[in-house]
């Protein structure tokens, strides 16, 4: 069986972050491209996606490696928003699979290791975020567009 890794993309209203990593966790590679707020629209995160996955890629130890090989999981910021979440897992991007929640979601998982906790963000835009036995609560995060200003 071929060698599967995982990229992580962590993607806001600033800018897209990939690290890129093998099945033991290790750090392969690590790349930054521009914002993949989807309520820009699924094109122009797409590409900021792709970009930061490539520079990840790019700057891999290990060479040759394909979407195809590769677990992505995405948090991005306006993929709360239903619609735009599904616009985005319409775009073929090839990976082995896809997982996708807001990045909101995913920094309170990171925070407190996939147990019950409290985050808030304050960004380009701001966002207070529970997970209580499974189940978000929110405040803002709807951006900066609608006075959620936190840069």
């Amino acid at each position: 069986m071929a060698q599967q890794f995982y990229i992580g993309l962590d993607g806001g209203g600033t800018n897209s972050r990939a690290r890129l990593t093998d099945g033991d966790g290790h750090v392969l590679g690590e790349g930054v491209s521009g914002s993949s707020n989807l309520t820009l629209g699924a094109d122009i995160a797409a590409a900021s996606i792709r970009a930061a996955c490539d520079a990840a890629l790019a700057a891999s130890t290990v060479k040759n490696i394909g979407y195809a090989q590769i677990h992505a999981g995405f948090g991005l910021a306006g993929a709360n928003v239903p619609e735009l979440a599904a616009a985005l897992q319409r775009v073929p991007f090839g990976f082995a699979s896809m997982k996708l929640a807001s990045d909101a979601v995913i920094a309170c998982l990171g925070a407190h290791g996939g147990a019950d906790g409290a985050i808030l963000i304050l960004g380009t835009g701001s966002q207070g975020l529970a997970l209580l036995k499974g189940e978000a609560k929110t405040i803002g995060g709807w951006g900066f567009l609608v006075s959620d200003d936190g840069s």
